[in-house]
Protein backbone atom coordinates (compact mmCIF):
# COMPACT_ATOMS: atom_id res chain seq x y z
CA UNK A 1 0.00 0.00 0.00
CA UNK A 2 1.57 3.39 -0.89
CA UNK A 3 0.73 5.46 2.50
CA UNK A 4 2.48 8.21 1.30
CA UNK A 5 -0.16 8.60 -1.53
CA UNK A 6 -3.21 7.89 1.52
CA UNK A 7 -1.64 10.98 3.30
CA UNK A 8 -1.79 13.24 0.38
CA UNK A 9 -5.53 12.02 -0.60
CA UNK A 10 -6.32 12.62 3.56
CA UNK A 11 -4.70 16.30 3.08
CA UNK A 12 -6.57 16.86 -0.07
CA UNK A 13 -10.29 15.89 1.45
CA UNK A 14 -9.15 18.09 4.11
CA UNK A 15 -8.68 21.14 2.06
CA UNK A 16 -12.02 20.33 -0.31
CA UNK A 17 -13.73 20.31 3.10
CA UNK A 18 -12.44 23.80 4.28
CA UNK A 19 -12.95 25.17 1.03
CA UNK A 20 -16.28 24.18 0.88
CA UNK A 21 -17.57 24.75 4.44
CA UNK A 22 -15.51 27.57 5.83
CA UNK A 23 -17.22 30.26 3.63
CA UNK A 24 -20.66 29.27 4.56
CA UNK A 25 -19.73 29.37 7.96
CA UNK A 26 -18.45 32.22 7.66
CA UNK A 27 -21.70 33.58 6.64
CA UNK A 28 -23.73 32.16 9.29
CA UNK A 29 -20.99 33.82 11.64
CA UNK A 30 -21.67 36.74 9.77
CA UNK A 31 -25.65 36.70 9.96
CA UNK A 32 -26.28 35.47 13.51
CA UNK A 33 -24.06 38.57 14.51
CA UNK A 34 -25.79 40.79 12.63
CA UNK A 35 -29.28 39.47 13.96
CA UNK A 36 -28.00 39.45 17.38
CA UNK A 37 -27.13 42.91 17.38
CA UNK A 38 -30.52 43.79 15.99
CA UNK A 39 -31.88 41.65 18.98
CA UNK A 40 -29.90 43.47 21.50
CA UNK A 41 -30.77 47.01 19.73
CA UNK A 42 -34.29 45.98 20.46
CA UNK A 43 -34.34 44.89 23.55
CA UNK A 44 -31.86 47.91 24.98
CA UNK A 45 -35.24 49.78 26.12
CA UNK A 46 -36.32 46.91 28.14
CA UNK A 47 -33.25 46.10 29.46
CA UNK A 48 -33.36 49.93 31.18
CA UNK A 49 -36.64 49.17 32.08
CA UNK A 50 -35.49 46.31 33.91
CA UNK A 51 -32.34 48.21 35.57
CA UNK A 52 -34.62 50.79 36.66
CA UNK A 53 -37.38 48.97 37.80
CA UNK A 54 -34.40 46.48 40.23
CA UNK A 55 -32.58 49.99 41.37
CA UNK A 56 -36.45 51.20 42.57
CA UNK A 57 -36.74 47.49 44.24
CA UNK A 58 -33.19 48.11 46.21
CA UNK A 59 -34.15 51.23 47.57
CA UNK A 60 -37.25 50.21 49.02
CA UNK A 61 -35.44 47.82 50.78
CA UNK A 62 -32.52 49.76 51.49
CA UNK A 63 -35.26 51.93 53.44
CA UNK A 64 -37.57 49.09 54.58
CA UNK A 65 -37.77 45.82 53.43
CA UNK A 66 -41.03 45.05 55.78
CA UNK A 67 -43.05 46.06 52.74
CA UNK A 68 -42.29 42.60 51.41
CA UNK A 69 -44.19 40.78 54.42
CA UNK A 70 -47.35 41.22 52.67
CA UNK A 71 -46.72 40.00 49.47
CA UNK A 72 -48.18 36.63 48.21
CA UNK A 73 -44.41 35.54 47.12
CA UNK A 74 -43.24 35.84 50.68
CA UNK A 75 -46.02 34.06 52.01
CA UNK A 76 -45.25 31.03 49.33
CA UNK A 77 -41.72 31.06 50.17
CA UNK A 78 -42.46 30.92 53.76
CA UNK A 79 -44.37 27.86 53.34
CA UNK A 80 -41.61 26.22 51.02
CA UNK A 81 -39.45 26.44 53.83
CA UNK A 82 -38.77 23.14 55.86
CA UNK A 83 -37.45 24.42 58.95
CA UNK A 84 -34.47 23.29 60.68
CA UNK A 85 -34.72 20.46 63.17
CA UNK A 86 -32.14 20.26 65.40
CA UNK A 87 -31.11 16.83 67.15
CA UNK A 88 -32.66 15.05 70.64
CA UNK A 89 -29.31 16.07 72.30
CA UNK A 90 -29.54 19.50 71.40
CA UNK A 91 -30.41 21.58 74.31
CA UNK A 92 -31.79 24.41 71.76
CA UNK A 93 -35.30 24.36 72.21
CA UNK A 94 -37.09 24.34 68.32
CA UNK A 95 -38.17 27.90 67.60
CA UNK A 96 -40.65 28.11 64.45
CA UNK A 97 -42.34 31.50 62.90
CA UNK A 98 -46.00 31.43 62.66
CA UNK A 99 -47.37 29.63 59.03
CA UNK A 100 -49.00 33.10 58.11
CA UNK A 101 -46.86 35.82 57.31
CA UNK A 102 -49.54 37.89 59.10
CA UNK A 103 -49.88 36.89 62.03
CA UNK A 104 -45.69 37.63 62.21
CA UNK A 105 -44.16 39.68 65.26
CA UNK A 106 -42.48 41.99 62.41
CA UNK A 107 -45.75 43.11 61.30
CA UNK A 108 -46.36 44.57 64.68
CA UNK A 109 -42.94 46.58 64.96
CA UNK A 110 -43.08 49.75 64.15
CA UNK A 111 -39.04 49.94 63.38
CA UNK A 112 -38.14 49.98 59.82
CA UNK A 113 -35.56 47.60 58.43
CA UNK A 114 -33.28 48.76 56.22
CA UNK A 115 -31.14 45.63 54.11
CA UNK A 116 -28.62 46.54 51.86
CA UNK A 117 -25.14 45.88 50.34
CA UNK A 118 -25.40 41.98 49.82
CA UNK A 119 -21.88 40.89 48.51
CA UNK A 120 -20.92 37.75 47.90
CA UNK A 121 -17.54 35.71 48.59
CA UNK A 122 -15.49 32.97 48.03
CA UNK A 123 -12.54 31.92 50.68
CA UNK A 124 -10.29 29.14 49.67
CA UNK A 125 -8.61 29.18 52.56
CA UNK A 126 -11.05 27.85 55.34
CA UNK A 127 -10.12 25.50 58.09
CA UNK A 128 -12.15 23.24 60.33
CA UNK A 129 -10.08 21.36 62.24
CA UNK A 130 -9.37 18.80 59.89
CA UNK A 131 -9.44 20.01 56.79
CA UNK A 132 -9.32 23.17 54.60
CA UNK A 133 -11.70 23.84 52.14
CA UNK A 134 -12.99 26.48 49.40
CA UNK A 135 -16.23 28.32 51.80
CA UNK A 136 -18.97 30.36 49.24
CA UNK A 137 -21.04 32.57 51.32
CA UNK A 138 -22.64 35.87 51.07
CA UNK A 139 -22.80 38.96 53.29
CA UNK A 140 -25.35 42.10 54.04
CA UNK A 141 -26.29 44.98 55.54
CA UNK A 142 -28.80 45.54 58.26
CA UNK A 143 -30.19 48.97 59.59
CA UNK A 144 -33.02 47.82 62.47
CA UNK A 145 -34.26 51.23 63.98
CA UNK A 146 -31.38 52.73 65.21
CA UNK A 147 -29.73 49.36 65.47
CA UNK A 148 -27.63 48.50 62.73
CA UNK A 149 -25.24 45.13 62.24
CA UNK A 150 -22.93 43.99 59.22
CA UNK A 151 -23.45 40.44 58.82
CA UNK A 152 -20.40 38.16 57.32
CA UNK A 153 -19.66 34.83 55.84
CA UNK A 154 -23.53 33.18 55.46
CA UNK A 155 -22.06 29.95 54.30
CA UNK A 156 -23.44 28.41 51.20
CA UNK A 157 -21.54 25.55 50.61
CA UNK A 158 -18.24 24.19 51.52
CA UNK A 159 -15.81 22.23 48.94
CA UNK A 160 -13.52 20.04 50.19
CA UNK A 161 -12.54 18.56 46.98
CA UNK A 162 -14.05 17.59 43.38
CA UNK A 163 -15.54 14.09 45.02
CA UNK A 164 -16.96 16.47 48.85
CA UNK A 165 -19.12 19.12 49.39
CA UNK A 166 -21.26 20.31 51.98
CA UNK A 167 -24.73 22.54 51.16
CA UNK A 168 -26.07 24.71 53.92
CA UNK A 169 -29.80 24.90 52.29
CA UNK A 170 -32.12 27.79 53.05
CA UNK A 171 -33.38 26.57 56.58
CA UNK A 172 -29.76 26.57 56.79
CA UNK A 173 -28.70 29.80 56.19
CA UNK A 174 -32.12 31.75 57.47
CA UNK A 175 -31.40 30.17 61.05
CA UNK A 176 -27.34 30.98 60.80
CA UNK A 177 -28.97 34.82 60.03
CA UNK A 178 -31.42 34.67 62.44
CA UNK A 179 -28.54 33.42 65.62
CA UNK A 180 -27.11 37.01 64.29
CA UNK A 181 -29.98 38.67 64.88
CA UNK A 182 -29.90 37.16 68.32
CA UNK A 183 -27.06 38.80 69.47
CA UNK A 184 -28.81 42.36 69.33
CA UNK A 185 -30.54 40.76 72.93
CA UNK A 186 -28.44 39.66 76.03
CA UNK A 187 -28.89 35.78 75.57
CA UNK A 188 -29.98 35.29 79.05
CA UNK A 189 -32.42 37.38 79.16
CA UNK A 190 -34.04 37.08 75.85
CA UNK A 191 -37.36 36.03 75.74
CA UNK A 192 -39.53 33.50 73.40
CA UNK A 193 -40.60 36.25 71.87
CA UNK A 194 -37.97 38.25 70.63
CA UNK A 195 -36.22 34.34 69.36
CA UNK A 196 -38.92 34.26 67.11
CA UNK A 197 -38.54 37.81 66.18
CA UNK A 198 -35.00 37.20 65.15
CA UNK A 199 -36.10 34.20 63.40
CA UNK A 200 -38.41 35.99 61.44
CA UNK A 201 -35.54 38.70 60.90
CA UNK A 202 -33.50 35.36 59.65
CA UNK A 203 -36.87 34.42 56.65
CA UNK A 204 -36.91 38.36 55.90
CA UNK A 205 -32.85 38.59 55.21
CA UNK A 206 -32.66 35.26 53.18
CA UNK A 207 -35.56 36.40 50.81
CA UNK A 208 -34.25 40.13 50.08
CA UNK A 209 -30.46 38.57 49.31
CA UNK A 210 -32.52 36.16 46.61
CA UNK A 211 -34.28 39.62 45.33
CA UNK A 212 -30.80 41.17 45.75
CA UNK A 213 -29.24 38.76 43.50
CA UNK A 214 -31.61 39.58 40.35
CA UNK A 215 -30.57 40.95 37.10
CA UNK A 216 -31.41 42.05 34.35
CA UNK A 217 -32.79 39.28 31.54
CA UNK A 218 -30.94 39.85 28.54
CA UNK A 219 -30.58 38.09 24.96
CA UNK A 220 -28.30 35.42 24.29
CA UNK A 221 -28.11 32.37 22.36
CA UNK A 222 -25.73 28.78 23.07
CA UNK A 223 -26.41 26.99 19.56
CA UNK A 224 -25.85 22.94 19.92
CA UNK A 225 -24.51 21.14 16.71
CA UNK A 226 -25.31 18.10 18.34
CA UNK A 227 -28.73 18.78 19.27
CA UNK A 228 -31.83 17.41 16.85
CA UNK A 229 -34.55 19.87 16.01
CA UNK A 230 -37.64 18.84 17.20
Amino acid sequence: MDFASTLDRFQQLTQDHSTQFKPQLHQIRQKLDAEMAQLQQQEAELVQAQNQALQELRQAISTDARFLLATAQFQIFVESIVPKKYPSYYSRPQIQVANKVADWLLNQSTEAIGISKYQEDIDHDGYDDERTYTLYSYGIDIQWGDKAKSIREIQIERVYGVAEHRMHDPADQIDEIGDRFNTFYKWDQQTVEEKILALEMGYLTYYVCTLLKLQPQKVQIVYDSTARAE
